[in-house]
């Protein structure tokens, strides 16, 4: 299936070596879409030809660099991956400095870019960390955004997006997941040697999203292209954090209970305080208006799926190409 106007899409992704990245450039592939996507060194570029794209290589910090492989590749629509790096699980090898750079550095480049590339649409991949801390309240996208720091960082990002010079939509994601993200390695590298997981507390609540879900979506919104317009894309099922890693170590074959929480004086040592921050923070997202506006819905509708097909990938291929 190709866009509304039954047109092949030429589409530039950053991050396309990228867990996420990966399975996006093939799902546009697969509905006929033409990707050139933004690597590093020669096996970068294998595994984008392998996916069915074209390799470009670039700092995705250089707006110069973005600037000539948007025009070189003709591309109707770019779709910004990159900050997704920042919205896996939290973990201690992520901090405030990295996420900055992930989202509200990568963007400022982008955004230069293709402005000055004349880039029709751009598809830009931000977070639900955007409306804070809602106390575990619904929110849908006319919430307005939260103060703390994950919440203004993503805000700045999504409005140099919403006010460049072309057109825009935005997908405010879920915490991902996948077979090769660096939250879920963390997680089950974590369950498998015994470590003690910071889940914050018991009674946050926690929005996800697969890969494949997340992709579908931006495929969805490259395609249609609805300009201007905000949507969160989640599964159908908030949950705590603790329910998540207890059905991954249950699903991996562990019958010792998920790790707890480490002791009050080691938190400081065994976590970050962005990791700290994030799972203190509790909200439940509505997806109504994607499902209704673009015709997206979650192939997984709650984590268990998700974590049985990522689960299902790693034993068919546990080291990633």
């Amino acid at each position: 299936m190709l866009n509304a106007n039954n047109a092949s899409l030429s589409v530039f992704l950053t991050a396309a070596t990228s867990s996420l990245g990966r399975e996006t450039t093939r799902q546009l592939v697969a509905r006929g879409h033409r990707v050139t996507g933004l690597t590093k060194g020669f096996d970068g570029a294998v595994m984008v030809r392998k996916d069915g794209g074209l390799p470009a290589y670039s700092d995705p910090y250089r707006a110069g660099e973005i600037k000539s492989i948007i025009k070189m590749a003709a591309a109707d629509v770019v779709i910004h991956v990159l900050p997704q790096e920042a919205n896996v699980f939290p973990h201690k090898g992520l901090d405030w400095a990295d996420s900055q750079r992930l989202v509200d550095d990568s963007t400022a480049a982008l955004v230069d870019a293709a402005s000055s590339a004349g880039t029709k649409f751009v598809v830009f991949l931000s977070s639900v960390a955007v409306y804070g801390d809602t106390h575990g309240e619904w929110v849908d996208e006319s919430a307005e955004a939260g103060d703390g720091e994950m919440a203004v960082m993503v805000t700045n990002a999504e409005n140099k997006i919403l006010h460049g010079a072309f057109s825009a939509a935005v997908l405010r994601a879920g915490t991902l997941y996948g077979a090769y993200d660096s939250g879920m390695k963390f997680l089950s590298d974590a369950v498998m040697n015994g470590r003690a997981v910071y889940l914050g507390d018991n009674h946050t609540y926690r929005n996800w999203v697969h890969e494949s879900d997340l992709a579908k979506a931006a495929v969805l919104a490259a395609e249609q292209q609805p300009t201007g317009q905000i949507f969160n894309v989640t599964d159908d099922s908030p949950s705590h954090a603790a329910d998540f890693i207890t059905y991954l170590a249950t699903s991996m074959g562990l019958t010792t209970p998920a790790p707890l929480n480490p002791p009050a004086f080691a938190l400081d040592r065994m976590t970050s305080a962005q990791q700290r921050d994030s799972m203190n923070t509790s909200l439940r997202v509505k997806t109504g208006k994607a499902k209704e506006q673009l015709g997206w819905s979650p192939r997984y509708a709650n984590f268990r799926s998700g974590i049985d097909q990522t689960l299902m990938m790693l034993r068919a291929e546990p080291v990633n190409p």
